[in-house]
This record gives C-alpha cells, structure tokens and sequence, in this order.
C-alpha cells in the first residue's frame, strides 16, 4: 500500500498571525507591533533649524518694523493714562475722546500691516463714519468693544516689540563679540579660533530670526480676535445690511407699482385722446372731443412725471442706501388715491371710491400700502380687463381697515405686450403680511375680478 507523502517528516512549523497596526486617537504617533520592523528612518520628523522660507522677508520686516511703531503707542498710553488723570478736571474727557479716536486710527494702518507682512486675513472693524450725528460717532468711539481691542492690540505690540528688541540688542552684542574675540584680547592668532568664532556668531543670528519669526507668528494667532470685529459689531452690520435690503427691496416694489401703473394709464390715455382726435366725419373736418383729448394728454404728461420722481428716488436709495430714511415719507399714501384715480376716470374707467376711513389718522405704513393696493388694483383693471365699472371700498373695522377693490367682467383678456404679470400681487401679499395683514384675490361670479386687503392698525394708529 502505497502512501502519497507531499508533506515533509518533521515537526510542523507554525507562522505567528500577523497582527495588524496599533491604531491611536488622531495625532499620536502610531507605535509598531511587538517584534515587527522598526519605523523607518525617512517618515520621522526632523527638527526644523531655519525658520519655514515661505514669507520669512515679510515676518522679519513686520517684527522689526513694530519697533519703532511701539515707540509711537507707548506714547499713545501715557497721553491716555495723562488724560484719565486730569478727567478730574474736565478737559481730561476731551483728551481721551481723541486719544480713542487716534487709537481707531492706528487699528486701520496695524490691519494693513498685518494684511502685508503677516499675511494674516483681518477682517475691518465697522467704520464710525457711516453712523449719522456727532455725539452718536464719538459714543461709538468711547463704548465701541473694537476700539478697546485695538487698544489692547497695540499693548500687546507694544510688549512683543519690547522683547523683539532685547533680542536684537543681545544677539547682535553677542555676534560682535565673538567675532572681536581674537582681536580684543593679546592671544595668538589660531585658524579654529576665528572659525569658533564666526559659528557662534552665526548661530546668534539664527537665534535672532527665530526670535523674530516666531514673534511675528504669535502677533498673526490674535491679530483676528484683536483687529476684527467682535460679534456684538458683526450683528449690528448684519442689521444695518438687512435694513439696507429692505429698503432697496421695498423701493423695487414701490417702482414696479409706480411704473407699471404709469405706463398702463398713459397707454389707455393715449388710445383715449387718439380716438377723440378722430374727425368726426373721417374726411379730415374738426375731431371729435378736442378738449378731452388735451386733458388725456396732460394725464400723461402728469403721470410721466410721477414715474420719473419715483424713478429718481429709486436710483438715489440704490446709490446711497443711508438716504433711504429720508426718503421713505415721500412716498404717496391714502390721501393721494382721489388724484391717482381722477385721470383714469377721465380716460374711460368707471371708477367709484368709498373712502370710509380718516387717511390722515392712519399709520403711515399702512397709508402706503393702501395706496399702493389700489394702484396695482386699477392697473390689473387697466390690463387685463379694459376701461370696466371699478368699485374700490375702504372701510375701517376698528383694528384695521379693509381695501377691497371689485371690477366687472372684462373686455380684454390678453394683457398689453411687453411686461410679464404675476409679481405685483405677490409683492403686496408680502408687504401685507410684513405688517401682519392678508391679501385674498380672485374671481367672481359674474366673471369679474376682486381684491381683498386687510391690514391692521391698533397699536400702530397714532
């Protein structure tokens, strides 16, 4: 019997499992299994002895160039602490005032500073000229938390450079006297001595650019928390920013309503006041109704120019956002509706207003915006339904007022080329709601068109 030996005669050798790498938390060095191979020699760290090359020119003039600087800020702290002292007096709260105004002012220059030499990306304090009146800059000016962080910058630097000096001065005295070393004293002259001599002196200089390097990288970790904008500044800019797109965004609505309405009206005018130029025979005698047509003519005269004073008011907010206070009470409100619906009616438009509310007792918020709800109102009558019986009711129900706008069924379906529909309504709607009102439109029974505003006054009624 013959056996089939693959195996060869002796004890079996047994392989150890290979067991795999010792995995430690993030940023620990990973240590290598009991009897493996040791680390190779290439993936350990070494020692950096110059300083990283990237930049170094600039943190070495930013460290140096502080030192003359600090001259200057040490001089700002005892004009501070010499005006604290005669705040007794009076004259002292003065001096500090400007003295915090001057500290203001050398923040701008440390951020440029450190912008170019750190390479360190500060973010600009809010400027105290954009707030309005003098006594709210200079409050701004003593309380502002970037002011006093600017101050504590500039006594950090004022410390940093201190020490940035005592290391030149010890460094540079270091380095001279090694190098006079074999001249200062009566020993014979000897190759490795001056060779001694110009290594130490070296190594003083490298000693110095560290001192330097890593000054200037301590100065660019706070110079962010320091030189920027704390977050009570960072909320008050993101206020005055969304004020600032509320009042653009409130503009573009007050455009579109003005505009829209303008040209709408001055279309159906100018079809009004070319068929009362029509002779009357159509063989070229006298036209139909002169008069009308000089008076449909003058609506559109008026009604260009309204579109041109809103067009102008726009334009001065978008340039100038800080004027959009001024210029909100310019604005028309529920008092001008009788002039805004006069040429409509003398164009064609049977129009009937029921005015049940005193228009100079209300908010003049929600006058506005009345106001403009029967102007969108006329000018979707205008368009999508042609020169229609227009009621528009105005009632006051105690809280609040209602604008209800109601016409017949329309002549006119499509609307007039060159404008697209679909925004007026939703722009009210919001604006509606902003004052915590509602808007419901749409269709009647008869195939007409209503519109509902309710806007509330209560707290707001003066």
């Amino acid at each position: 019997m013959q056996h089939d030996v693959t195996a060869p005669i002796g004890p079996a050798t047994v392989e150890p499992p290979v067991q795999p790498p010792v995995q430690g938390p993030p940023g620990d060095p990973v240590e290598p299994p009991v009897g493996g191979a040791p680390e190779p020699v290439a993936s350990r760290p070494t020692r950096r002895v110059l300083p990283r090359r990237e930049g170094l020119v600039g943190r070495l003039a930013y460290a140096v160039l502080g030192v003359p600087l600090a001259a200057g800020y040490a001089a700002l702290f005892a004009a501070l602490l010499g005006s604290a002292v005669l705040a007794v007096y009076g004259v002292g709260i003065v001096l500090v005032v400007l003295v915090l105004m001057v500290v203001r002012g050398c923040g701008g220059w440390e951020r440029a500073l450190a912008r170019r030499f750190a390479g360190v990306d500060v973010p600009d304090a809010p400027a105290v000229r954009h707030d309005r009146g003098v006594v709210r800059r200079l409050r701004l000016v003593v309380m502002s938390g970037s002011t006093w962080r600017t101050l504590a910058w500039l006594g950090v630097r004022v410390l940093v450079s201190a020490a940035v000096l005592a290391a030149l001065v010890l460094t540079g005295a270091a380095a001279a006297v090694l190098l006079a070393y074999s001249y200062s004293l009566d020993l014979p002259r000897h190759l490795l001595l001056d060779l001694l001599s110009v290594v130490l002196a070296a190594g003083c200089v490298l000693v110095a650019v560290h001192v330097l390097d890593l000054a200037t990288r301590g100065l660019a970790v706070v110079a962010p928390t320091l030189l920027g904008a704390g977050a009570e500044e960072r909320i008050a800019a993101m206020r005055r920013a969304s004020v600032r797109v509320a009042g653009r965004t409130a503009v573009a609505r007050d455009l579109h309503d003005t505009i829209g309405h303008s040209l709408t009206a001055s279309l159906v005018q100018a079809e009004a006041a070319q068929r009362a130029l029509a002779p009357r025979d159509g063989n070229g005698s006298e036209p139909v109704d002169l008069e009308f047509a000089r008076a449909a003519m003058g609506h559109i005269e008026d009604n260009t120019r309204q579109a041109l004073a809103e067009l102008d008011r726009a334009l001065a907010v978008l340039g100038d956002p800080s004027r959009a206070g001024d210029l909100d009470e310019q604005p028309p409100d529920l008092r001008d509706v009788a002039g805004l619906l006069a040429g409509l009616g003398d164009a064609g438009l049977e129009v009937e207003l029921s005015l049940g509310v005193s228009a100079p007792a209300l908010p003049h918020e929600v006058s506005r915006l009345a106001y403009r709800v029967v102007q969108e109102g006329t000018t979707n009558v205008l368009r999508h339904a042609g020169l229609v019986a227009t009621h528009i009711d105005v009632v006051d129900r105690g809280d609040g007022i209602v604008v209800r706008l109601r016409n017949a069924a329309g002549r006119r379906t499509p609307a007039p080329p060159g404008r697209n529909g679909g925004h007026g309504l939703t722009g009210l709607r919001e604006r509606a709601e902003e004052l915590g009102g509602s808007l419901h439109a749409g269709p009647t029974e008869d195939g007409g068109f209503e519109l509902v505003v309710e806007l509330p006054t209560g707290a707001m009624r003066e």
